[in-house]
């Protein structure tokens, strides 16, 4: 064999042995045939009270034989309608090829006013049809699932005397530079319908910036707020005739007020309201 047959050959035998390397691997993989099965896609989780909105909890069915199925829900711990909604219209999950197989739990915490100890609610899936509860097994893991509504803090209530600060900017040729971190003291009262009277909108800006127009310390100058969850609004009216209105956010654990307002001048300004103790 001449010397160019022989590395011809070597070669030939070297892209074999890659062609055979590269080759895979075969496995036998036997298909599931035990029972039909309902689970919780996890363990658990944990939501805070005043969360807006509803949780929804998947559970699947694994199913060999393509056949549909159902489930019902129980639920310990916590008290329904004090700490929590169940929004589905019953406690049966209903499974089949249309849903993909999967159902939810949807539950919506309930703010309680005051609640010192968070919520556990253990959710067990019972009752199942053409299939077993869990995955199939002496401890049927994922059949239970545990939720925890937080009780975040104790919600302060919106009232009373509060320390100020405002920034803000006029847009009158009497007062043309900004003003920042004004301090002043503003009161806010519950009007009893769900709405609260802010004593001063502009908590001192108006006295800083217009007492040449007359505007003095005995001036009213209301506002009504309102509140929904975090967010506040305010609307009214100011001493020269114009609507004034804004909007911020609420602190519950704090009781802090924050809300940005403008009239129909634009001035604008933002207050901060922290609550006396």
């Amino acid at each position: 064999m001449t010397l160019k047959n022989s590395i011809s050959f070597l070669l030939l035998v070297a892209l074999l042995v890659g062609f055979s390397a590269c080759e895979e691997t075969k496995y036998d993989i036997t298909p599931y045939t035990g029972d039909n099965f309902y689970r919780f896609t996890s363990s658990g989780t944990a939501i805070f009270e005043d969360d807006p909105m509803p949780i929804e909890i998947p559970v699947r069915y694994s199913t060999t034989d393509g056949s549909s199925g159902s489930v019902e829900f129980e639920i310990s711990g916590g008290a329904a309608g004090t700490d929590y909604e169940i929004l589905n219209s019953s406690n049966t999950l209903s499974f089949d090829a249309g849903s993909g197989y999967q159902d939810v739990i949807r539950i919506q915490p309930v703010y309680n006013q005051p609640s010192a100890s968070d919520a556990v609610l253990e959710i067990t899936l019972t009752n199942p049809q053409n299939g077993v509860a869990g995955f199939p097994g002496p401890d049927g893991n994922n059949s239970t699932y545990l939720l925890t509504i937080k009780n975040e803090c104790t919600r302060i209530p919106v009232g009373g005397t509060y320390v100020s600060l405002t920034t803000g900017q006029s847009t009158d040729g009497c007062c043309p530079d900004e003003v920042a971190n004004h301090a002043s003291v503003v009161t806010i009262t519950d009007n009893g319908d769900g709405t609260y009277e802010v004593s001063d909108f502009s908590a001192g800006l108006y006295l800083e910036w217009y007492d040449v127009y007359g505007v003095t310390a005995d001036l009213p100058l209301p506002v009504t707020l309102t509140v929904d969850g975090s967010v506040v609004t305010i609307s009214g009216s100011e001493p020269f005739g114009t609507s004034v209105s804004g909007s911020g956010t609420y602190e519950k654990c704090s009781g802090a007020i924050t809300y940005t307002w403008s009239n129909g001048y634009s001035d604008t300004g933002t207050v901060s309201l922290t609550l006396q103790q």
